[in-house]
């Protein structure tokens, strides 16, 4: 069984073989969300330095929010660093004339933004539209 390089390099960490997968994967996907709560605080605390405003705006940029985790405040964008998103972007957050919230870029992917919830009137779900721009 081939297994995707970071997980098997989980699985080198903690000293398994294949019969141990499962709790490779486990480790795995607790160092993930380890890392995402960190990049979270570190967000958090960007946005304390700055003060919470900016007088520069960002481009006008529309994606669409693949996935949503209400529990942990986390979503994933439609569009990455190649869509020209940048860490500490906003996005409003709509579907049709339904406006949703608004969340903060805090890991940016060629083709995918992770961003925290910041503000919601209603729950965000999947296909939903975001705009840098409202």
């Amino acid at each position: 069984m081939r297994f995707p390089r970071p997980l098997w390099l989980a699985m080198a960490l903690v000293g398994c073989r294949t019969g141990d997968a499962g709790r490779a994967t486990e480790e795995w996907l607790a160092l993930q969300r380890e890392n995402d709560a960190l990049r979270m605080t570190i967000c958090q605390l960007e946005e304390r330095l700055a003060g919470g405003s900016t007088t520069w705006h960002p481009p006008q940029i529309e994606a669409a929010l693949a996935r949503v985790d209400l529990e942990l405040r986390v979503v994933v964008l439609e569009a990455g660093s190649d869509h020209g998103v940048v860490a500490g972007y906003r996005f409003d957050v709509y579907r049709g004339k339904t406006y949703k919230g608004q969340v903060r870029i805090y890991h940016v992917e060629p083709t995918r933004s992770l961003g925290r919830i910041l503000s919601g009137k209603v729950p965000m779900e999947p296909g939903d539209s975001a705009t840098t721009h409202l």
